[in-house]
């Protein structure tokens, strides 16, 4: 949840190169579409990083943010 300060996820499965894939719930962060989510998540070396708040993100290590899709996030 926003302002819970910043999280780091080592090994998110984002379903790109097989079946499946991990789900993060931003319900009640302020984030209510993937469009929003889009614009709120940047690429900073090998990892995405998701801004939630000033005060709150999260980091998925060794992710792309092209290999992420709506179906990783319950909004």
């Amino acid at each position: 949840k926003s302002g819970h300060g910043r999280d780091v996820v080592l090994d998110f499965e984002t379903g790109f190169t097989g079946p499946g894939g991990d789900k993060i719930d931003l319900r009640g962060t302020g984030i209510d579409s993937y469009a929003e989510l889009i614009e709120n998540t940047h690429q900073i070396g090998a990892n995405t990083v998701i801004t939630l708040s000033q005060d709150s993100n999260i980091t998925l290590k060794n992710t792309v943010p092209w290999h992420l899709s709506s179906d990783n996030f319950l909004l």
